[in-house]
């Protein structure tokens, strides 16, 4: 009798201790999830925090024309026609008026009209915290022109062009443009050539051969 109870007490520890184990192993796999859920959002936290530090230590400028003036924020429109929004200190941000001299002035200077170019840096909403706000006048885009005429003189990085209208015009090559080569163009070829006027040069952007050069005539043979 003593011998069946206490065979009956060994397999009701054996089963106490069985489910404990079972239990303990579960305990321990839910800790372990929401361990590894804990370190997963720790470095996606971590990634954002260093992603918005990144965005914000690095100096960025707006471009644009004033629309809206508040207490501390400035509405452009920008070079493409989007809406830039500037915040400014009024204590720590600097306003330079921009002409042939330039001079401090401060932010009830600014106007509705005036060009700025802001600088500083962005915050999580795209909105600039300007260090330094510049007011001048905007950029203005080169001018294309095109010549139709004949090719006078050709030198290493440079052509000359008559036109049709007998003016002669001296056009420098840039490092990349479309079309020929220099050494394809021969005088008195007839060209279409489309070039911008930057600081007093004629810099080419595009050539195209209309037709060769005339042939020389051959000067008839005279019978006697």
């Amino acid at each position: 009798m003593k011998k069946k109870y206490l065979i009956l007490f060994i397999l009701s520890l054996i089963i106490y201790l069985y489910i404990n184990s079972i239990v303990f192993a579960q305990n321990s796999t839910t800790k372990s999830a929401e361990t590894d859920k804990e370190e997963i959002q720790n470095s996606i936290r971590e990634k954002v925090q260093e992603k918005i530090k990144n965005i914000e230590s690095n100096p960025k400028a707006y471009f644009g024309v004033v629309t809206d003036i508040s207490d501390t924020t400035i509405q452009l429109k920008g070079e493409s026609d989007e809406i830039l929004l500037v915040s400014v200190d009024t204590q720590t941000t600097k306003f330079i008026q921009v002409n042939q001299a330039s001079k401090a002035i401060k932010y009830s200077d600014l106007a509705i009209g005036d060009y700025l170019i802001a600088m500083g840096f962005k915050n999580g909403n795209e909105v600039l915290e300007a260090k330094r706000i510049l007011v001048t006048q905007p950029l203005e885009k080169p001018k294309q022109e095109i010549i139709y005429g004949k090719v006078q003189s050709i030198a290493k990085k440079s052509v000359s062009i008559k036109s049709s209208q007998e003016t002669e015009y001296q056009i420098e090559f840039p490092k990349k443009w479309k079309g020929p080569e220099i050494e394809e163009l021969e005088n008195d070829m007839s060209v279409i050539a489309v070039y911008l006027t930057e600081e007093e040069k004629n810099i080419i952007r595009t050539i195209q051969i209309i037709s060769p050069p005339s042939p020389t005539p051959t000067p008839e043979k005279v019978e006697e």
